[in-house]
């Protein structure tokens, strides 16, 4: 029997859980006034008067009405708005009656989720619960929102060895409890943080979180129903934002400012992403089958090694990616992939974007390169 189950006492999930149907309604009583509410929904629905939109969010009483009234439609603005377009696949293997729990590579804050969000209601599959960084949920407005739209937290902090433990510990059972006795899906990232080189790696920190609620390793993860999952963006976002942070962290620490998530957040909704697919791999229950090695750790690194290869096998590889490899090597070596004209149009967002940094022009391009190059050269070098 699971450790999840034995848990009878949901209270102890209050500080990290979000908020039920009732709390949506008297969250959104607050909220609905404030200048920060009627900026954002200014920015999705600018034909609307400040009386309709008010008048929106005055409705929302739960959950379902959020998504349904707001969640939904503002990404699809959005992604009208900032992208050439949305696609999908692997979805017709889910049955709605099941939960799953999705292993998602991490590119952009809000969207990697949210865009999940939109494909599961548009085709009558119950959305999924969204793990969230702590940090994140405590930025003004977007934790009331965030938590009213399924999303739970996930400790980042400092604190004792001792309290960093019982918070990853009680994680770890609420997304057990979540999935087995609640039946509800939940969405986790499979590292702490964005992928800012373009190199999408399942940390096995992730993973040993999950198994500290689970009795058995490999029957602890194939109760979980993983379905691996990759988001693919033809243009990052966050481009220039991830190119400072990684020439900046060169030599020395990286230390975030506060109004950094913030901005990252804002990049993400707001900056062009070109085409957006959405792939969901092969179930991770039948691979375990295979999986001959003993011990946690061993099996844990085995599971993680499955992860990486389907998600990094169902990347997209646009144009854009080989055309990033050329420029970085200096070569023509995947010149099939593109024209000269994408190839064009690609220099010269390069250019746009690197006249917005400070530093070595050279180390500054090569690490912007390489956020595009990196999925291809990985690519060619596990074919090696």
């Amino acid at each position: 029997m699971s450790k999840a189950r034995q848990i009878i006492a949901p209270e102890v999930y209050d500080n990290l859980r979000p908020y039920r149907d009732e709390e949506v309604a008297e969250v959104f009583g607050r909220i609905v006034g404030t200048p920060q509410f009627l900026l954002i929904m200014k920015y999705l629905w600018p034909e609307k008067t400040d009386g309709e939109l008010l008048a929106i969010g005055a409705e929302i009483n739960s959950t379902h009405e959020l998504q349904k009234r707001i969640m939904h439609p503002g990404i699809r603005r959005i992604i009208e708005n900032s992208s050439s377009g949305l696609s999908c696949s692997g979805f017709d293997q889910l049955d709605k009656d099941n939960a799953y729990v999705f292993i998602s590579n991490h590119r952009d804050i809000f969207l990697d989720a949210g865009i999940l969000q939109i494909l599961l209601f548009e085709l009558d599959i119950p959305t999924t619960e969204v793990s969230f960084g702590s940090n994140l949920l405590e930025i003004d407005l977007f934790g009331d929102v965030g938590k009213s739209n399924k999303m739970f937290t996930a400790y980042r902090g400092e604190g004792t060895r001792k309290e960093i433990y019982d918070k990853t510990l009680n994680f770890s059972r609420y997304v057990r409890h979540t999935v087995l006795n609640e039946n509800h899906s939940v969405w986790l990232t499979q590292r702490n943080g964005r992928t800012k080189d373009g190199l999408d790696r399942t940390e096995e920190r992730v993973l040993k979180t999950l198994n500290m609620s689970a009795e058995r390793t490999l029957e602890g993860f194939a109760e979980l129903n993983i379905i691996p999952m990759t988001i693919s963006y033809e243009y990052d976002p966050c481009d220039l934002l991830k190119t400072r942070e990684l020439y900046e962290s060169r030599d020395r620490e990286y230390i975030k400012s506060s109004d950094e998530d913030l901005k990252s957040l804002v990049s993400g909704v707001v900056d062009f992403k070109g085409r957006i697919h959405v792939e969901l791999g092969k179930p991770l229950a039948p691979e375990l089958d295979k999986i001959t090695a003993q011990g946690d750790s061993e099996q844990i690194k085995c599971i993680t090694e499955i992860l990486d290869i389907e998600i990094n096998d169902n990347l997209k590889k646009w144009p854009v990616n080989y055309i990033a490899a050329d420029l970085l090597n200096d070569a023509r070596e995947f010149s099939s992939k593109y024209n000269e004209d994408e190839k064009t149009r690609f220099e010269q967002y390069v250019n746009n974007k690197l006249d917005q940094l400070d530093g070595n022009p050279v180390e500054l391009r090569q690490m912007f390169l390489n956020i595009y190059a990196n999925p291809v050269l990985r690519m060619e070098l596990q074919r090696v």
